[in-house]
């Protein structure tokens, strides 16, 4: 008869099987996949999660091809971009918050800051930080705004694979037509 905690403080010893994933995922992988979804780094990630630093690398590569693996990574990135409210919509309007940044929208008509509290989210999501200058006996209040120039990149970037996408795939492609008041009207036949 074997004893139930035997088998705990004593495993069986089990042949790797070649060519094929366990069957399940053990713990030191699991924490190389929690670990993995801290920075993205594989090699990082294997060092942090206890495997050799000599081959931190090879281990890295071989979890990341492993299917079980792959799919807690994918997983967790899903729960990821849930918890954080990622997608590609999301991505898009924080791009175009910057991209189309109008610095007059941060000052009263009065020439001063409105204050962090009262600033619209377009306008929110553009400020980077703020600074505060000792000018003579008085300290004056200073926005330091995010760099347009890589969200206007980001935007160019974005209306390429658009419009590429729309060449190679016509029949899956959104036409957009945009409609005056004039073209509305009905044409008049001349008699």
């Amino acid at each position: 008869m074997v004893r139930k905690d035997s088998i705990l403080l004593n495993p069986p010893k089990v042949k790797k099987s070649r060519g094929r994933p366990p069957e399940k995922l053990n713990a030191k992988m699991l924490l190389f996949v929690q670990e993995y979804m801290v920075d993205r780094c594989g090699l990082k990630a294997a060092i942090r999660a206890g495997y050799s630093d000599s081959n931190a690398s090879a281990t890295a590569i071989r979890l990341l091809k492993n299917r079980f693996v792959k799919e807690a990574i994918q997983i967790a990135t899903e729960a990821q971009e849930e918890r954080l409210e990622l997608s590609a919509d999301r991505t898009l309007l924080e791009i175009n918050r910057l991209a189309t940044f109008d610095i007059r929208r941060l000052y009263k008509a009065d020439g001063s800051l409105i204050p962090i509290p009262e600033l619209d989210d377009d306008m929110a999501a553009c400020v980077k930080g703020v600074e505060f200058k000792k000018i003579g006996k008085e300290y004056v209040k200073e926005y330091k705004i995010w760099n347009k120039e890589p969200a206007l990149v980001m935007m160019k970037d974005i209306q390429k694979l658009v419009k590429e996408n729309a060449d190679a795939n016509p029949a899956e492609s959104v036409e957009i037509e945009f409609v005056t008041e004039s073209a509305r009207r009905p044409e008049r036949e001349v008699a």
